[in-house]
């Protein structure tokens, strides 16, 4: 874990555990975590007033694009866009997923 830090907004604690649990469980069964070379790196950045938690694999099997999703990630979109007024985006790249959820920071991070 690296990047912009700050403490998080009460109101972020549920949609952002539901959604790096499930990204942790769907890496462990299909993903980085899945092969001992597997890596995550988890990155925040603050640019302007957006905040973006970044998720990026590496080192696991080759992934694709699923033709469905499951109920779990299709609950975690749910929960970043209802309830941080969010967006979440999943990229299947060469090297592994990455999912990238952004929200205005104030959604996330909370006021010092």
């Amino acid at each position: 874990m690296a990047g912009d830090d700050g403490a998080l907004n009460h109101h972020a604690s549920t949609p952002l555990a539901l959604a790096l649990h499930e990204l942790a469980t769907n890496s462990a069964k299909y993903g980085a975590f899945s092969t001992p070379e597997g890596r995550v790196d988890v990155h925040g950045r603050l640019e302007g007033d957006t905040y973006t938690l970044t998720w990026a694999e590496r080192g696991g099997p080759p992934v694709d694009e699923p033709d469905r999703f499951g109920f779990g990630s299709r609950r975690v979109e749910v929960s970043v866009q209802s309830r941080l007024g969010g967006e979440l985006v999943r990229e299947w790249r060469p090297e592994g997923l990455q999912v990238a959820i952004s929200a205005l920071a104030s959604a996330i991070i909370a006021e010092s």
